[in-house]
Formats: C-alpha cells, structure tokens, sequence
C-alpha cells in the first residue's frame, strides 16, 4: 500500500506540475498581450499626437460642429482672398512702373504664347 501511495502522490505532482506549468504560460500569454496591447496604445498615441500646428488645427477643426467646420472654411477662404488682394494692391505701383518703362506689358495668354515664342 505504500507504493501505491507513493504512486498516486508522484502522480498527483506531475499533474498539479503539469496545471501549475500551463498556468505559467497562460500567465505569460497574457502579460506579452498586456504588453502588446499597451504598445499599440502607446503608438497611438503617439501618431494621434499633433506633431505641427497644422494638424493641431485640423484636431481642433474636427472636434467643431459641421455647421461651425463649414463656417471656419468660409472665413479662412475669405482671409486667403483678401491676402490676396492685398498682395496684388502692395504689387501694383512696381507694375505699373514696369509698364511705364516697357519691362512690362499686357495681354492674353496666348499672346504671352506668341511672344515667348517668337
């Protein structure tokens, strides 16, 4: 009887063995997975972290309403048009001089085509 005592708890150990040996990977599937997930998290992060003030703008346009998103076009559009405009006005002195002592002159395209050439 004592063999097979002795049987029985061998086997009893290899078993608790074997369970505590599976539980040790499970363990270590899941810490490399924890470890996984928060890389992935850290790269977004990362990548959803503006990085110029150009895409922090556009962070803060997305977050805006769609009425207040199509109303900040509307004003960024009107500031292009007017910078514009007042590039061209601060040009024109320089221009019209040009055209007054013949280093500029006017026309269409296609005569801007023929006299370039000719």
């Amino acid at each position: 009887m004592g063999s097979f005592s002795r049987n029985a708890d061998r086997g009893k150990l290899q078993m608790y063995s074997r369970l505590a040996s599976r539980q040790i990977d499970m363990l270590q599937n899941l810490c490399e997975q924890q470890k996984i997930n928060n890389m992935e998290r850290l790269e977004q992060s990362v990548t959803m972290t503006p990085t110029t003030p150009f895409e922090a703008a556009l962070d803060v346009i997305d977050r805006l309403p769609p009425d207040d998103q199509e109303t900040t076009i509307e004003i960024v559009r009107k500031r292009l048009t007017d910078r514009r405009r007042r590039e061209i006005a601060d040009n024109a002195p320089a221009t019209l001089q040009a055209f007054r002592v013949g280093r500029a002159s006017y026309g269409t395209v296609d005569d801007l085509r023929r006299e370039m050439e000719a």
